[in-house]
């Protein structure tokens, strides 16, 4: 197949001198190849959408630079459940939003949005709750530990 689009080339190093491809580039685009296949799970994308945080990754630690805007996606049980408020250090992140499911006592998902405002250490918990249960303590939904760098 190579022999009959590039003439007698049959790797690809001939290929790639076909299209006149230098070694030296051949080595920088084989590096941005795998810079890109590499990047996507380690670094927020300026055009991207946010890093969705959720209960699969409970137990695990981000890191996050100062600015950075990333979101949290918990289940919310529906029925009388109310999920609370996420607890956190506000010198660290600053929640900007809450998005709750649709439909009001469907089960669903909540996602609250952070952004990483200053240096330093702290969890996430998300807990819901049955306001007509006072007995029940509230069940944890999702912990995790942000570490927000400069």
């Amino acid at each position: 197949m190579l022999r009959k689009i590039y003439g007698n080339s049959d790797d690809l190093a001939g290929a790639a001198a076909a299209w006149g491809i230098t070694p030296p580039i051949n080595v920088f685009l084989t590096f941005c190849l795998a810079l890109l296949l590499w990047a996507p799970g380690t670094v927020q994308w300026a055009w991207g959408a946010p890093e969705v945080i959720t209960e699969k990754d409970t137990g695990r630690t981000f890191q996050y630079k100062i600015g950075t805007t990333f979101q949290v996606d918990a289940s919310h049980p529906g029925d009388v459940f109310v999920v609370q408020k996420p607890a956190f250090n506000p010198k660290v992140l600053k929640l900007g939003g809450r998005q709750d499911p649709p439909e009001p006592g469907k089960p669903g998902r909540v996602i609250f949005t952070f952004d990483a405002v200053g240096a330093g250490q702290t969890g996430i918990v998300i807990k819901y709750f049955n306001p007509d249960d006072k007995e029940a303590p509230p069940v944890e939904i999702l912990r995790v530990s942000i570490k927000v760098v400069r």
